[in-house]
């Protein structure tokens, strides 16, 4: 989630895949569709400086693995690093 705090512009994704060998932009991988929505935030006047951001989510709600490879943990890690090298850099 991302929030504005001088043009009061909120964004939130909910992704199911962090990131895809293919080049298939899909908005159910983090990569493709945290960028579109940042690139329509952006667009709104909205800038990086003015953005805050939270991460929710990362569960593995199956339990069936509960190791750093789960699908919830690579989520969470995709997450933080696109803010550190992306957005907060």
């Amino acid at each position: 989630m991302f929030f504005d705090k001088v043009n009061k512009v909120k964004g939130m994704n909910h992704f199911l895949l962090p990131t895809t060998e293919n080049s298939n932009d899909d908005m159910k991988y983090g990569l493709y569709s945290v960028e579109a929505m940042l690139n329509e935030m952006y667009k709104l006047g909205c800038s990086k400086n003015n953005m805050v951001a939270k991460i929710s989510g990362g569960a593995d709600i199956m339990q069936i693995n509960l190791s750093a490879q789960s699908i919830g943990h690579r989520n969470d890690e995709f997450a933080k690093d696109f803010l550190d090298l992306r957005v907060f850099n």
